[in-house]
């Protein structure tokens, strides 16, 4: 019987510590993951309330502005590359005053 116990527990004991060394391994060596892992990055924050926020976002060379409250988000514009160096208020206000004058004109469903 107790022979039995330390073959079971020995095995256990084999088991986890397997699990963990392929775990270190994996770490190690980075499986599955390229650089950071990450495509899409927040570039910039602007709180504008509680609940709404303006994000710079980058996916690869390109950058947008979203717009996001607590009921939708919203594609502001993209940030040409010639602007992509500019304050993000600069920007922002750029962005904004495009959107606006498309309202203005009545393409409430342009492109942005």
């Amino acid at each position: 019987m107790l022979e039995s116990l330390s073959q079971i527990a020995l095995a256990l004991l084999g088991t986890i510590g397997l699990v963990l060394l392929l775990g270190y391994i994996a770490r190690r060596m980075q499986l599955g993951q390229t650089g950071d892992g990450r495509e899409l990055k927040i570039v910039e924050t602007l709180h504008l309330g509680s609940k709404e926020r303006v994000f710079m976002l980058q996916v690869g060379s390109r950058r947008m502005l979203v717009g996001v409250t607590g009921q939708q988000i919203t594609a502001l514009g993209d940030v040409p590359p010639e602007n992509q160096q500019e304050p993000f208020e600069a920007v922002l206000g750029q962005t904004l005053q495009t959107h606006v004058d498309r309202n203005l004109a009545g393409e409430t469903n342009a492109p942005v």
